[in-house]
């Protein structure tokens, strides 16, 4: 009986419990989900995605990222986009004709125009304090503004030089203290420092031609305007490639006497940079950028020298002012949803704290007089000092940009402008495949078709770009 009564209470006592479990179950579906008590969470920071491209490394600005979150009080996180620097500005173009374009974003100068054409930028006339405004130039305001609106201020320039090492110098019999100062010397220079090193792996000179900028721009228009050799002539209002013939021909005859490293048309800069830092390379041209980055992230530890960019020749030497290069500029995208937190942080990367430090840490060169004054570059154990500006640099007015007319509203390719056409003949004139002469001045030919069809559409006014008295040693005046 007890067994029973056991049994017969135990069997109860399930019953229960299933009936229990069964009304809590049945409560749980009733129960809507909203009403279920979830713990307090601090609400969430917006994300504002920033992309960033320089001409040297970008390290020390995921820092001032890095500070800018931790820091930060307000509600906003900046998140930078991974972009490789060869695909960057592709990349950039296609985010931004999807309407998908990040809040905040560098563009590089050959770019800028066209961003302001179609209202990519957003309008900061009325956010930059004139307090800002009036340690730039007026070339610098000029070229962040268009049709009287300003959308960008250049925080930073480049320079550039030929970068030498002097140990090569040495071992080939050359004058470390002497390097060479025109385009022959400078042939004649490659081709001992590569005989003397023959089967070492190690050669004169590096032409990086992966990337155009880098192979065509910073390594040939660049310093040809040190010899008064200018893509456009603000004089005539007309465009001339034919004067880089020289330059073209001398790294031609480099090439085929073995004086170049392998590789040019396929070679990435940061390769040749990488080349240069090992200690394979006798000669290349870099950028002030470039500096940081081989210093500190290289482990540059040839004894190297660094000189202004050899001339055509001597008489042309210094009858043109050498260019100075502005950063990619950094703008506000205009359909971004968090305009207020977007300007927080544009105005904290242009702060004259953040600017002079990266100046001070050798990344840098600020275009802002009172940063230069403010905070001065006085590292004696870096070869940056060495690109600092000179009495012989100067800026440039900003050169017609030539938009093909079947542009549509919301396409932009790069085959649209002539400057990208100009890179390709560039390119077929490296590869030995077309004669020197007659493309350079068949290219000719083209920009300046088209840019007399700019000019009869009204896309292009050459009011803004001729000046009969222009001066190539003072390209913005004295």
């Amino acid at each position: 009986m007890k067994q029973k009564k056991w049994l017969l209470a135990g069997g109860l006592l399930l019953v229960m419990c299933l009936i229990a479990a069964g009304t809590q179950q049945i409560w749980s579906m009733k129960m809507p989900k909203k009403q279920a008590v979830q713990p307090l969470k601090e609400p969430s920071k917006k994300q504002l995605t920033f992309a960033f491209n320089s001409y040297g490394s970008d390290t020390e600005m995921r820092k001032v990222i890095d500070a800018y979150n931790h820091s930060n009080s307000d509600d906003a996180l900046i998140q930078m986009l991974t972009i490789p620097r060869e695909n960057y500005t592709r990349t950039l173009n296609m985010l931004m004709a999807s309407g998908e374009g990040p809040d905040v974003f560098a563009v590089q100068s050959d770019w800028i125009t066209t961003y302001m054409y179609k209202n990519w930028f957003k309008d900061l006339s009325s956010d930059i304090p004139e307090s800002m405004k009036k340690n730039y130039s007026k070339w610098a305001l000029t070229y962040g503004s268009f049709n009287g609106k300003q959308y960008a201020i250049p925080y930073g320039l480049s320079t550039v030089r030929l970068a030498y090492n002097k140990e090569l110098f040495r071992l080939a019999g050359l004058d470390e203290n002497r390097p060479p100062k025109t385009l022959n010397e400078l042939k004649e220079t490659a081709a001992r420092i590569s005989q003397k090193q023959l089967g070492n792996q190690k050669y004169g000179f590096v032409w990086p031609l992966g990337e155009d900028w880098y192979g065509f721009m910073q390594s040939m228009e660049i310093p040809m305007t040190y010899s008064g050799v200018t893509l456009f002539d603000f004089r005539t209002g007309k465009f001339d490639t034919t004067g880089y013939v020289p330059w073209m021909e001398t790294m031609l005859t480099m090439k085929m006497n073995g004086s170049l490293f392998p590789g040019d048309l396929s070679m990435k800069y940061d390769t040749a940079l990488t080349q240069f830092a090992k200690g394979n390379v006798g000669m290349m041209l870099v950028s002030s950028s470039d500096v940081y980055r081989l210093e500190n992230e290289l482990k540059l530890s040839v004894d190297w020298g660094v000189a202004t960019p050899p001339a055509l020749d001597e008489e042309k030497a210094g009858a043109g002012a050498l260019m100075l290069v502005p950063e990619p500029v950094i703008g506000i995208n205009s359909a971004t949803p968090h305009s207020e937190a977007a300007l927080h942080f544009w105005q904290y990367i242009h702060s004259d704290r953040v600017i002079g430090e990266l100046y001070q840490k050798d990344v840098v060169i600020p275009v802002s007089s009172r940063i230069q004054q403010d905070y001065p570059n006085t590292r004696t154990s870096s070869k940056f000092t060495n690109f600092l500006p000179t009495d012989v640099e100067s800026f440039y007015p900003l050169q017609p940009i030539l938009l093909d007319s079947t542009i549509t509203s919301s396409v932009v390719n790069q085959d649209h402008f002539g400057w990208n056409n100009r890179l390709k003949a560039y390119r077929d004139v490296a590869s030995g495949t077309s004669s020197v002469n007659d493309m350079l001045q068949a290219e000719t030919q083209r920009l300046n078709t088209m840019l007399q069809s700019a000019v009869q559409m009204g896309s292009v006014s050459m009011q803004n770009y001729m000046d009969s008295s222009f001066d190539k040693r003072h390209p913005i005046g004295k």
